[in-house]
């Protein structure tokens, strides 16, 4: 099977760890801070400013939660948020209050507002951390002419390549001929085993058409997902192992089938 690697995210990113734990961090600050005055505060006196400041306070709630959560569990944030102000309004009657279900309309409709502000600053950040990705990217083209050779089998790299444009033949040595492994198009990467893994180049690269590659840092990568202690940069390793793994493997069992034939 194939990877595509595709430089366009096409999707929702999420915020820097760092920046999410401190949104998260203040929305739960921030809910608790709104049941406790809610249930033990004193309750406003002048009708209307009050729905302003419910819907004010829990769409600046909504955002913080779209912000600092994968979308799926900001969903589910929302909807909880959207309960807990429901609950207030029913315990209001606990403590000599006046449950007031106009609030907690003024509450959910600054649960969507708030959503709708946060959707609306993750698609700016998504769009402006893809197009600076690709702006970075596109300083790294690199272009080779039909026959010229990008990678030799046995380098050691600083960076993997990803096809921009045209396509290339990959090859290695066997029995002092070059056998073509595969031919790769754009979107596909190649040297990526062997800069994550710190190994020299298995096979040989070459242009079999004018070709624009994009040269790229790993560690960069790795920079971008959060760190290498990240998920996606253990699962990344982890295949670039099995694969690396695979093909030796299967180089084995090539270089018996071989001996067995010519003895």
């Amino acid at each position: 099977m194939k990877i595509k690697f595709p430089l366009m995210a096409g999707r929702w990113l999420d915020l820097p760890p760092k920046i999410t734990r401190v949104l998260l961090t203040a929305g739960v600050v921030g809910i608790i801070l709104v049941t406790v005055g809610s249930l033990v505060g004193k309750q406003a006196g002048t009708v209307g400013v009050d729905k302003v400041i419910h819907c004010a306070a829990y769409a600046l709630l909504g955002t913080t939660l779209v912000l600092g959560l994968p979308i799926k569990g900001a969903v589910a944030g929302l909807a909880g948020l959207g309960v807990v102000s429901y609950l207030i309004e029913l315990l209001q009657p606990l403590n000599s209050r006046t449950g007031d279900f106009f609030d907690a309309y003024a509450n959910t409709a600054g649960v969507c507002i708030g959503a709708g502000m946060g959707l609306l600053a993750r698609w700016g950040f998504s769009w402006l951390w893809t197009d600076l990705q690709e702006r970075r990217a596109r300083k790294t083209i690199v272009r080779y002419a039909p026959g010229e050779i990008i990678l030799r089998e046995g380098q050691h790299i600083e960076r993997f390549h990803v096809i921009r444009r045209g396509r290339v033949s990959i090859t290695r040595e066997e029995d002092g001929e070059q056998v073509e492994v595969e031919v790769a198009g754009p979107g596909e990467p190649f040297g990526l085993i062997a800069e994550v893994l710190h190994k020299p180049q298995p096979n040989t690269v070459t242009a079999i058409e004018s070709t624009e590659v994009y040269q790229l840092d790993y560690d960069d990568i790795e920079e971008a997902i959060g760190g290498r202690n990240q998920p996606a940069a253990k699962v990344i390793r982890a295949l670039a192992w099995e694969l690396d793994s695979a093909q030796e493997h299967l180089a084995e069992k090539e270089d018996v089938r071989e001996n067995k034939g010519s003895a």
